[in-house]
């Protein structure tokens, strides 16, 4: 088993995502242009970040069904993303992790598989051409579910959607089996906006609210702890 880290966030890399938020009356925050990236070089500031840490003890890194609604925010999700990696910077995402519920697949597939088949097709050498020297291997479409980001059924009627489990912490088993198990730099976790506030709160970011439909951003820093 893998040892428990600790997980932190790791600010000055994008805007201010709870500063921004407590300007709008909802406390709400919508998806930024960008992502919020500040810099264009923060995939060379991530790889400077891990090469620092040789020794790999931190790494930076039967339900409802989608409603019309989500379709629509879903679709310009996807738009914005492929706008996003194509002309702000934004990093290809390498893995996608979701919550096992059906909206949850059903958005992670609506947003990132077209994506994720044109980076296929433009990094695709054809049997017997010659590959260009600036081709990068895409990682196929297979998001991966993990049964520690599921949510439960709350009796909020308004919602009726869910909630984090409790006892979501730092040093959950969640974190701790990502950071362990998967080495790449940019990931994506398709989850419920209480979830997405219950992991700012276990990284010890500012909490703020994320409307429906929406995208947000934060670099974490994961130290495993010995003994």
């Amino acid at each position: 088993m893998p040892r428990p880290g600790e997980f932190e966030s790791v600010p000055g890399y994008f805007v201010d995502y709870a500063a921004l938020a407590a300007q709008d009356p909802t406390l709400k925050i919508t998806t930024q242009p960008g992502l919020g990236l500040l810099d264009e070089r923060f995939t060379t500031y991530v790889d400077a970040l891990n090469a620092r840490n040789p020794t790999g003890t931190t790494s930076y890194k039967a339900d409802a069904k989608l409603i019309p609604k989500g379709v629509v925010q879903a679709a310009d999700l996807a738009r914005f993303w492929a706008a996003g990696i194509a002309e702000a910077g934004i990093p290809h995402l390498s893995t996608l992790y979701t919550s096992p519920l059906t909206r949850y697949l059903e958005t992670t597939r609506l947003v990132f598989s077209n994506i994720f088949a044109a980076a296929a097709a433009a990094s695709y050498t054809p049997a017997g051409a010659k590959a260009a020297s600036a081709s990068i291997s895409s990682p196929p479409f297979r998001p991966i579910v993990k049964e520690l980001l599921r949510e439960h059924i709350t009796d909020h009627t308004y919602y009726r959607h869910y909630v984090i489990k409790d006892g979501f912490k730092g040093e959950d088993a969640a974190f701790d089996n990502i950071f362990a198990t998967n080495a790449c730099r940019f990931l994506s976790l398709t989850i419920h906006s209480y979830a997405i506030a219950a992991i700012l709160e276990a990284v010890g970011s500012p909490v703020f609210k994320l409307p429906k439909g929406s995208s947000m951003v934060v670099l974490v820093k994961a130290t495993r702890l010995e003994g």
